[in-house]
């Protein structure tokens, strides 16, 4: 697929074209769930492309959240990021950690996350309650069996999680903003949640929003947004977008073929 470009509007009615720092090569990871195949399918491809860059590129990895849950492999899919070189890699914070570390820590409405794939997450830890099924379970109980087993690292891993990350004219976040704030102003949970009110908006934001969150089955390319939740855990495709320059193109792991929509 052709390289895809977007364009920033500046104070004076002008505009240019959006671009990260020279001499960098952003690859931005969507959504997971639990998908470690695909994971590390695209983990390859992304080592091979790699070794396309120039002498001295730095390369930057950004991966949008949404590692467990959904699908079979989250314990797994968090061990192999847990391993990655922390200096060229950026690990962004997605609901369903936020909803797993509620549900560890007890807060009120933290079995909601039972119903939204944690199950799958819990099966992927061992948890096996004594009770005979999760469903059976009680909430406390089903808490205490994956205190045991969570590693330390993982629970250390998950509570590091970054809310957000600019990287030259494109601002990198799980769901999206609230547009009716500045960058230094957004909400945490808005970064986490938001749907409606972000992906409507046709606001200039003053950068590019890339983003997971909402499934889609190819990339959605707009002019203040780029969304890139192809949904791996229910398509089987797991999608990252590659930032070089005034460019971005796409690279995908799994077995459907993905190509960006165009601009609306």
């Amino acid at each position: 697929m052709k390289g895809i470009h977007f364009e920033i509007h500046t104070n004076d009615g002008t505009h240019r074209p959006a671009r990260i720092p020279d001499g960098v090569r952003a690859y931005a990871i969507g959504d997971i769930h639990g998908c470690d195949a695909q994971l590390a399918e695209l983990q390859a491809k992304i080592s091979q492309d790699v070794k396309t860059m120039p002498a001295g590129m730095v390369r930057r990895v950004i991966y949008l959240g949404d590692y467990v849950d959904r699908g079979p492999g989250s314990k797994a899919v968090v061990e192999r990021l847990r391993q990655e070189a922390k200096e060229n890699t950026i690990h962004l914070m997605g609901n369903h950690e936020q909803l797993m570390l509620d549900f560890i820590d007890g807060y009120p409405g933290g079995e909601s996350w039972l119903r939204v794939g944690g199950a799958q997450t819990l099966e992927s830890y061992g948890v096996r309650p004594k009770s005979g099924s999760i469903e059976a379970a009680t909430t406390t109980e089903i808490r205490e069996e994956l205190t045991g087993l969570l590693p330390e690292a993982h629970d250390a891993f998950l509570r590091e999680l970054r809310s957000l990350y600019r990287l030259g004219d494109f601002v990198f976040v799980h769901a999206g903003i609230d547009p009716d704030f500045p960058i230094e102003a957004q909400k945490v949970s808005d970064l986490l949640w938001v749907r409606n009110k972000f992906l409507d908006s046709k606001l200039d934001h003053g950068c590019i929003i890339v983003h997971g969150h909402t499934v889609r089955r190819a990339p959605q390319v707009f002019e203040n947004r780029l969304g890139i939740d192809t949904g791996a855990f229910a398509t089987g495709v797991l999608t990252c977008a590659v930032f070089e320059g005034e460019t971005v193109r796409f690279l995908s792991a799994g077995d459907a073929h993905v190509a960006g929509q165009g601009r609306v």
